[in-house]
């Protein structure tokens, strides 16, 4: 999705821009397949001048099968990682919101939020509105862009996932079509 980096490792990873599940918010989710325990799955958004000192909401709606948490990491200006946080669900049948709270570290410049599975776990599950922002904010407004993965490189703005949609371990691929995407 735009405005994200996305990381697949393993041949049975895959990430899918979806509609065969109503999504949380809006039209589209994403929907994270890992049948592998050696593979893994990293959807992340980089946050730049975060605030030390300051406390961040973290949330994100989930729907399906397994365990793969959202995670907030907190950096310095030199890219070491000062503090984690991580907020992994049990698998539910219908859509549940979670958030948590993440305290910025002193010396924390940037964060970068992430939606992953773990080498260890599997899931198939749908992933939508992922927000962060600071905690005080009565408005709520949120430093991520994209959150209900409505946007996509234009070569998939088109692609609609069915049933009769194929997993590829990289992006997405009509029936009996080419892959397209990253």
């Amino acid at each position: 999705p735009n405005g994200w980096t996305m990381e697949i490792v393993g041949t049975d990873v895959q990430l899918f821009k979806s509609n065969v599940v109503a999504a949380y918010d809006a039209e589209w989710a994403i929907h994270a397949v890992d049948n592998s325990t050696t593979g893994y799955f990293k959807l992340s958004y980089k946050v730049e001048n975060i605030q030390p000192g300051v406390e961040y909401t973290y949330c994100y709606a989930r729907t399906g099968e397994g365990k793969p948490p959202m995670v907030v990491r907190y950096y310095d200006a030199e890219g070491n990682m000062l503090q984690e946080y991580s907020n992994p669900q049990p698998g539910y049948s219908n859509w549940r919101e979670s958030s948590k709270k993440a305290l910025a570290p002193e010396n924390a410049s940037y964060a970068i939020i992430s939606l992953e599975s773990k080498a260890k776990d599997k899931c198939n599950l749908y992933l939508d509105d992922v927000s962060f922002y600071v905690s005080s904010d009565a408005t709520k407004a949120n430093l991520l862009a994209n959150t209900s993965f409505e946007e996509y490189p234009e070569s998939l703005q088109d692609v609609y996932i069915s049933k009769k949609t194929e997993p590829t371990t990289k992006g997405w691929k009509l029936a009996g079509g080419d892959r397209i995407g990253v």
